[in-house]
């Protein structure tokens, strides 16, 4: 019996979820299509039909948990009841603070996106404009009308564009989460590293305010 369009779709999130799970439980060289076929329990030919090949599935199923993620700090944000009367420097401080919780909740998650972008680079693989339009879209709206808004209401005095400040606070707060799963320290107890992300937090929040000069990672 032919599938419905939905029925495709939800079959192909299943295989990007379970896909997903094996990853972060044995690292993505680790793990073949076979297995990811049959944990979904599909056979492996269905599995190369939905995506063409290993690297195919990393990248849909790295858009695809971004998309999820995001959508979480999105009902973050949406929760604040004055969020619309906050300046622009507050509006944006809303958003900084959501990349926050996203990283101390959803750390599998950045580990995964960390092992993923290697394995893509490793094999010439790269996201496309459409991808990394999708990866930023949810977000990227609000924020640019925040930066904007606080150049207007005077709280943001920076006089560079907002598209450049916006990929140039996410750049800084991504370097810095990067850099601390290098190292491996994501994991550890007793490492206080969401103090240590408020510190960059901080810088990136008191450089808007103050004319622009971002903190090192």
């Amino acid at each position: 019996m032919r599938l419905t369009e939905k029925e495709i779709q939800e079959r192909r999130e299943c295989m990007i979820l379970i896909a997903f799970r094996l990853f972060c439980d044995r690292g993505i060289e680790n793990v073949s299509m076979l297995e990811i076929a049959q944990k979904a329990q599909v056979a492996e030919n269905t599995l190369y039909r939905y995506f063409g090949n290993k690297e195919q599935l990393v990248l849909e199923a790295f858009v695809k948990l971004w998309d999820t993620i995001m959508q979480n700090v999105e009902r973050m944000v949406g929760s604040i009841p004055n969020y619309a009367s906050l300046t622009g420097y507050g509006q944006m401080q809303v958003w900084i603070e959501g990349f926050r919780h996203l990283y101390k909740i959803d750390r599998e998650f950045v580990l995964f996106s960390y092992e993923a972008k290697l394995y893509l680079l490793r094999h010439n693989m790269k996201l496309d404009k459409f991808q990394q339009d999708a990866l930023m879209q949810s977000f990227r709206g609000p924020c640019l009308a925040a930066l904007e808004k606080g150049k207007a209401d005077g709280s943001i005095p920076v006089k560079e564009s907002s598209e450049d400040l916006f990929y140039a606070i996410w750049g800084s707060i991504r370097g810095y989460v990067v850099k601390i799963v290098i190292y491996g320290k994501l994991y550890e107890e007793d490492n206080p590293w969401e103090s240590r992300y408020k510190v960059v937090e901080r810088g990136i929040l008191s450089a808007l305010s103050s004319g622009w000069n971002p903190p090192e990672n």
